[in-house]
């Protein structure tokens, strides 16, 4: 907790010896940076603007500097013609990473590499803010849970998604858990707990017979480097996390369609009002109008590999220039100061 810099600070309502500097500060601030600028714009009449802000700048310093560091380990120089490089995520918040109810949070590694010039060589986890589309490419990690309906589509499994496999958002209904590869907090004993424990992820005990389970997770990556390549390559891996996602609102704007939901809107603001469309549009609307839920930057880190030209051979072997070797220097930051384990096979718990 962050110590109270008012002055004078007192507990509660006991107006005797100040403790600024010496009062733990309990902010709830959560990670939810996109709501309150929405609140502010759709309903400048409360004149809560600053107390608003305020909120939302609690919840970046909550996402940037308390939440999560990242590692990065990149080899001195490239192995049959691509990077074998590992990110480690440790979760260093009190719950496990990212929290809350899943209806379209989720967190995400982005990593990318790029040549001596700066030209983009690879990349996972690319989102487009113009879209709103997170591309799930083969080698990507994203952190969430997926609750589901137990055998809603006739699978004998926790279906996260309908027979088209289109993900499915429903709160009421939801009675399984068909993904939760979070990450767990230090100390973390419920790894047993049917309730608590991850599902379709595997993360060890710290020592065999602990029953406490790490709080950290390692992504291997393999990246391909091109014959001819400049170096050095510059690797660098943001964690970003998203309060809410393209596919949920799809999900609620589709529900609206298919059942008909009223146009019982109220207004929110004097003019045009809302009256004339279904709360999901609504809420399509809000997403559209305030940059669709930009994803947070929450840490970042980056490290790069030797000076080369690489060449590969027909046999794909890859073999380098005369040019000098440099050292391979690998970034560790701690969160806010810059500003996975491949899945396993997924697993259904009922």
């Amino acid at each position: 907790m962050v110590d109270a810099t008012a002055d004078p600070a007192y507990a509660c309502v006991f107006e005797s010896n100040n403790h600024t500097g010496d009062l733990p500060v309990h902010e709830l601030a959560g990670g939810n940076a996109w709501i309150p600028d929405v609140l502010a714009g759709e309903y400048p009449d409360l004149g809560l603007a600053d107390e608003l802000a305020a909120a939302r700048d609690r919840a970046l310093d909550m996402l940037r500097n308390r939440s999560a560091t990242i590692e990065l380990a990149v080899p001195a120089e490239p192995t049959g013609g691509q990077l074998d490089i590992e990110v480690k995520v440790t979760n260093t918040s009190g719950h496990k990473l990212p929290t809350g109810y899943s209806e379209g949070r989720r967190m995400w590694i982005h990593v990318e590499a790029r040549d001596g010039a700066g030209a983009l060589l690879w990349e996972t986890g690319a989102y487009d803010p113009g879209t709103g589309i997170l591309t799930l490419d083969p080698q990507i990690k994203v952190y969430e849970t997926k609750q589901g309906i137990w055998d809603r589509n006739g699978t004998g499994e926790c279906d996260a998604a309908d027979a088209m496999g289109t993900p499915i958002f429903h709160f009421v209904l939801n009675d399984c858990i068909a993904l939760d590869n979070r990450i767990p907090p230090l100390g973390f004993t419920g790894g047993a707990d049917l309730e608590t424990r991850p599902v379709g992820h595997i993360y060890p005990e710290t020592a065999p017979g602990s029953g406490i389970l790490v709080n950290y997770d390692v992504t291997p990556y393999s990246i391909p480097i091109p014959g001819g390549t400049e170096g050095p390559v510059t690797v660098t891996a943001a964690l970003r996390y998203q309060t809410a996602s393209k596919e949920y609102f799809d999900f609620l704007l589709a529900e609206s369609d298919e059942h008909g939901f009223p146009n019982d809107c109220i207004p929110r603001n004097a003019s045009p009002g809302t009256q004339d469309r279904t709360r999901a549009e609504y809420l399509a609307e809000v997403w559209n109008s305030y940059g669709k839920s930009p994803p947070v930057e929450m840490v970042t880190a980056s490290a790069l590999s030797v000076c080369f030209r690489l060449t590969v051979s027909h046999t794909g072997r890859a073999s380098r220039s005369s040019s000098p070797r440099r050292p391979t220097t690998a970034g560790r930051w701690s969160a806010g100061r810059a500003p996975t384990t491949t899945p396993a096979p997924r697993s259904a718990t009922r």
